[in-house]
């Protein structure tokens, strides 16, 4: 279980930037960005506020969240695709569909 791609997941998945989750958990920015890379572990405090005051999340939903519809780079893409126009939506669907041939 890799703790930081799961801080990362959530985080991305509400939408969140690093700087609000780093308000909302009074932590350094620096010190969560190098938790999310996996260069540091968060002490179990840390984890702590990460998750139930950046995340509003609780430690048990947090670490048995299994159904995870989504992986993080699904998100990006969904997210990447929705500042599209529709002309680049349309052009982006041709490309896929010759891709999956």
């Amino acid at each position: 279980m890799d703790i930081g791609k799961m801080i990362k997941f959530h985080r991305i998945n509400q939408e969140l930037s690093m700087n609000e989750l780093s308000k909302r958990s009074s932590l350094a920015q620096s010190g969560l960005s190098e938790i999310e890379s996996g260069k540091r572990q968060p002490t179990f405090d840390s984890l702590e506020k990460i998750i139930t005051l950046g995340l509003n999340m609780t430690l048990s939903d947090f670490f048995s969240d299994t159904d995870k519809k989504y992986s993080y780079e699904i998100i990006q893409l969904i997210n990447s695709v929705n500042n599209l126009s529709s002309e680049q939506i349309i052009q982006l669907s041709n490309f896929l569909k010759l891709l999956n041939g």
